[in-house]
């Protein structure tokens, strides 16, 4: 991974080895790019586990770093799994890295995928049952989402039953 110093953008490619102070990270995919981040499904090296690595731009550092404390604190309280797990975070190239539980996809993805076809009851329904659970675990601890979009609501797929 390389850092440009005129836009603070950063070049990730397949197969780049991503290090901190708890462990190292192999590029398998990239997810996708947003404001704030670029986010990758890695391999950690130490347990072969797949994890989601969220590598801040250099301007929103400081942003990463807040995002950092507040997931932390969700991983150590919350009593729901409708909140991502957070695993560690690190410093790279001048970097935040954020390592979370690896997710199957974004809903919008899951969407674009059904070629925008309108989702069924009962998909419609798993979904909002797994968001209100995990606002309800949010509004408990008093911290509000900011971002919500499809792009943000993160899916387990394997375990849907679209008979329901």
């Amino acid at each position: 991974m390389s850092a440009s110093n005129d836009s603070a953008e950063f070049s990730l490619r397949m197969d780049d080895v991503i290090s901190g102070e708890f462990g190292s990270y192999v590029v398998k995919q990239l997810k996708g790019e947003g404001t704030y981040a670029r986010v990758a499904r890695c391999v950690d090296l130490s347990t072969r586990q797949d994890v989601a690595v969220k590598i801040s731009k250099l301007q929103f550092s400081s942003a990463a770093e807040r995002e950092a404390r507040v997931l932390q604190k969700l991983s150590s309280v919350s009593r729901t799994k409708n909140v991502v797990r957070f695993v560690s975070s690190f410093h790279y190239l001048e970097h935040h890295c954020l390592v979370l539980e690896h997710l199957d996809q974004s809903l919008y993805d899951f969407i674009c995928d059904r070629s925008f076809q309108p989702l069924l009851v009962p998909e419609i329904r798993y979904i909002a049952e797994q968001l209100l659970a995990a606002f309800e675990e949010l509004a408990r601890l008093k911290i509000a989402h900011c971002d919500l979009k499809p792009d943000n609501v993160m899916l387990v797929i394997t375990n849907w039953n679209r008979s329901e």
